[in-house]
């Protein structure tokens, strides 16, 4: 089947401005499975109806009010029933714009949320999906997202940023109490790696030894680190690495902090060693990335 490939920034002018889009489908019927990619990040709000959300070769049922996460270039598609679904979609373009400040809890968990580079994917945060707890709030602050984007009366801008904000801070809560993942492990090692998963996702910025590790997993360093790799499709020092560097990058764009600090912050012990890291995954320096920053800021 030949994947589609969607060119979103083209098709919504607020993403060159913003940085964002919105667009909502209250009737979305697709009764046929249609693989495509987008250029953007993209964040499927499902609001109502039941279906079916396709990420890859996994799928996942919908029936209630979630978000699912979509990388760039990442396969996806969400098929309904005839009676079709209530969908709203985000689009992003965070590289380019500065995305809300929050609180260091919620931004440590936005920064896993919605990864800034595509060499930062891998097979957990492929398959993103965060069940929401309050529905009503979220319905309600996207339908006034949408309304502003559309209409853009006087400080349309101002109104947009703190919505966003709002809608950023319910969804990172949610994703704190339930996780991300679409289903939760299901054999005792799956279970253990997501623990471990889990907590260098959480304390990326703490030293961890590859023995430790293993021992808190209950497996030898090379049973660990095969069944680390085939778990998340990354070593377990590559995935934390990595790790570090997508919050390096979120602090870089969304922050005023000196390189040198991002990095301690971040886990790497010297500046040296963030910039040849940030380099091999970027091919550029992180004073370079940073100063790819443009357009208008969304802080409040």
């Amino acid at each position: 089947m030949k994947v589609r490939r969607v060119n979103i920034a083209r098709d919504f002018p607020t993403l060159q401005t913003l940085g964002l889009a919105v667009r909502r489908y209250p009737n979305y019927v697709n009764l046929t499975y249609r693989s495509h990619t987008v250029d953007v990040l993209l964040l499927s709000f499902v609001l109502g109806g039941e279906g079916w959300h396709m990420m890859g070769q996994e799928r996942y049922r919908e029936s209630g009010t979630s978000l699912g996460i979509t990388l760039y270039g990442q396969e996806h598609d969400i098929v309904t029933g005839p009676e079709g679904m209530d969908v709203c979609n985000i689009y992003l373009q965070p590289s380019r714009h500065r995305l809300p400040r929050l609180t260091d809890e919620l931004e440590v968990v936005l920064s896993a949320l919605l990864p800034l580079h595509a060499g930062l994917g891998h097979k957990m945060n492929r398959r993103v999906r965060v069940p929401l707890s309050k529905p009503d709030r979220i319905r309600a602050l996207l339908t006034c997202m949408e309304e502003e984007l559309d209409r853009q009366p006087r400080a349309y801008e101002a109104f947009v940023q703190s919505a966003w904000r709002l809608l950023l801070i319910e969804i990172c809560r949610d994703a704190l109490a339930t996780g991300i993942l679409p289903e939760p492990p299901k054999t005792v090692s799956q279970r253990r790696l997501e623990a471990i998963r889990a907590l260098l996702d959480r304390d990326f910025s703490q030293p961890h030894e590859l023995g430790q590790l293993a021992k808190r997993a209950g497996m030898s360093k090379a049973h660990f680190c095969r069944a680390f790799r085939d778990y998340t499709g990354k070593p377990p020092i590559q995935y934390l690495i990595e790790r570090r560097l997508q919050h390096a990058m979120y602090l870089l764009l969304n922050g005023d902090k000196r390189i040198l600090d991002i990095a301690l912050t971040c886990g790497f012990n010297d500046l040296s060693h963030f910039n040849r890291k940030f380099r091999e995954l970027t091919e550029m320096s992180p004073r370079d990335y940073r100063k790819r920053r443009g357009g208008l800021s969304l802080t409040v």
